[in-house]
């Protein structure tokens, strides 16, 4: 938490220790007392539009082909196969 504070202060932003602690707290969505780059990045990046959401659904859709809400491995490498990429050559 001090290095959070300590980033937010050096950035020169202005924010009182109560609200700085708030601000964390709510990055914190799994309450370890830290925040993971997933974490952080759903902060930042916020809700999908329906739009976006439905081209992730998608896309998840397609790389599972047994159609039971999670990709294994092997569905993912029927999709991609990169035998056949420059560098893998």
């Amino acid at each position: 938490m001090n290095e959070f504070v300590k980033a937010i202060h050096d950035y020169g932003i202005e924010i009182d220790e109560i609200d700085i602690q708030n601000l964390f707290k709510t990055m914190d969505i799994d309450s370890n007392g830290q925040v993971d780059f997933t974490e952080f990045l759903r902060v930042i990046v916020g809700e999908m539009s329906p739009f976006r959401q439905q081209l992730v659904e998608k896309a998840f859709r397609t790389l599972d082909f047994n159609q039971d809400g999670e990709i294994s491995i092997e569905e993912f490498m029927k999709k991609y196969n990169a035998s056949q990429h420059p560098d893998v050559k």
